[in-house]
């Protein structure tokens, strides 16, 4: 579906018949979507529904999932295998640092943005995922069979299924074979649970002893014996050749003159970020992979220190003054534990006059204006930040919407949303006037009746 400024997106609608019972389940989902922020994780838009069905409405990957690209290429090498498991590993080991366990990590939950040879490598359906950690067990029974983890069949697991589970998926990238094969399910898990399987096959004459190792490594059967995915990241298999620090000079000296933006600013940018296309962040992106030294899916200012220290760049001496570090400090939420999350590195470091788009900042506006009458209330700001679980209260909201209101009317148009996308860019265009564009398609909450692409019905 096709919302605006070359955005498609893909519409996942679900049937309300079919999830009676389980809507809890889906809440559950839909909020874990809202929070995710990694570059190799599914970027969630916004939910709708109907009287039949709920809409989730997410990024849209063309590039068809891993399985299908691999039989597409006909064969994948090592090095490109490295590849693929050191980006799921990061975004795992995000997951964890916010305590989220995916429980489902299989190759049909991979997919590619686009058919690129360089496209990115996404988790999407986090449908069986949960909010956990590691004091309190986790016992339902969910998951593909061929991927659970042995403790999770005996009823008592933690997030360390989800390494099981990639090695799983390491295993079968190498050989093209499951570790675990049967001719029932019944014998699939038996297997699983006894940990016994081989390397024998001829594929696995071509595979280096390293990758060997951390396939062994990762389905240990006890959860206590297998390896953590930070120690994978460190495995000398998945270790990257140590390189400088060597951001673009532009992102530098946007962390040198980082300021912290007003809270409707910062989500306003937030917003815009995810209706900007991969290719136009891809910069900015690989900047964050760089900086992240502890590959959490976070960025310490101890990290920021030292990518300007690699480019000769002076730091903000904290004798000196401390602005930059309360800028950061007002920068992060409670569960980014005084580190800037992937979003918030993109805010501070993206170029300003790339939000100076009047298609980009029609749609940005559509998204807030969530009645469709043309001004953003308080109601609809307070709606806009619930989706992204920001419980503000009302009086906060209507207090940030007074600061742009500039006729005193408790509304917020399309001029002075204009107004607070000037705002954002250092060097102010001087008299610049955003026109709507009549012709952009609004995401509607009616049943859907346009050309959807990625459309998945029921579930």
């Amino acid at each position: 579906m096709l919302i605006g400024h070359n955005l498609s997106v893909a519409i996942k609608s679900i049937s309300k018949d079919k999830v009676k019972g389980r809507l809890s389940l889906l809440k559950r989902e839909l909020d874990i979507m809202r929070t995710l922020d990694h570059p190799n994780l599914i970027k969630y838009y916004e939910a709708y529904e109907d009287e039949r069905y709920i809409h989730i409405v997410m990024e849209l990957c063309t590039g068809g999932d891993l399985l299908e690209t691999i039989m597409a290429m006909g064969s994948i090498g090592e090095r490109e295998v490295c590849a693929i498991m050191r980006k799921l590993i990061r975004a795992v080991v995000y997951l964890h640092e916010v305590n989220i366990t995916h429980r489902d990590l299989k190759p049909d939950n991979f997919l590619f943005s686009s058919q690129s040879p360089n496209s990115e490598i996404k988790i999407i359906d986090f449908g069986e995922s949960i909010k956990s950690n590691l004091l309190v067990p986790l016992t339902s029974f969910v998951g593909t069979p061929s991927y659970l983890a042995p403790e999770v069949i005996t009823g008592n697991y933690s997030p360390q299924c989800d390494i099981w589970s990639l090695g799983v998926v390491m295993f079968l990238l190498l050989s093209g074979e499951q570790p675990f094969d049967g001719s029932s399910k019944q014998e699939i898990l038996k297997k699983i649970v006894i940990g016994k399987y081989a390397f024998s096959s001829d594929s696995w004459s071509q595979v280096s002893d390293q990758a060997k190792d951390l396939v062994r490594l990762m389905l240990k059967p006890s959860p206590y014996d297998r390896i953590s995915l930070q120690e994978a990241l460190v495995h000398p298999w998945l270790l990257e050749e140590s390189q400088a620090l060597q951001l673009p000079l532009s992102v530098l000296h946007s962390i040198r003159r980082f300021k912290a933006p007003k809270k409707l600013q910062k989500e306003v940018m937030r917003v815009m970020l995810k209706f900007m296309s991969t290719e136009e962040i891809e910069d900015l992106k690989r900047s964050f992979l760089m900086v992240d030294s502890a590959k959490t899916g976070f960025v310490s200012i101890a990290d920021l220190e030292n990518a300007l220290a690699a480019a000769g760049l002076e730091f903000p001496l904290r004798a000196v003054t401390s602005t930059f570090y309360i800028d950061i400090a007002k920068s992060v939420d409670s569960e980014s534990r005084g580190k800037l999350k992937y979003s918030d590195f993109l805010i501070a470091t993206l170029d300003k006059k790339k939000l100076i788009d009047s298609e980009l900042v029609f749609l940005t506006f559509q998204y807030f204006d969530k009645d469709s009458d043309g001004y953003i209330n308080a109601r609809d700001l307070k709606r806009s930040f619930e989706t992204i679980g920001d419980s503000s209260s009302l009086e906060d909201v209507e207090k940030m919407l007074s600061e742009w209101d500039l006729d005193n009317n408790r509304l917020i148009d399309f001029q002075e949303f204009g107004r607070l996308i000037e705002s954002l860019h250092v060097r102010k265009s001087a008299g610049r006037s955003f026109a709507r564009n009549e012709t952009t398609v609004t995401a509607a909450t009616a049943p859907l009746d346009t050309d959807v692409q990625g459309t998945e019905a029921g579930k």
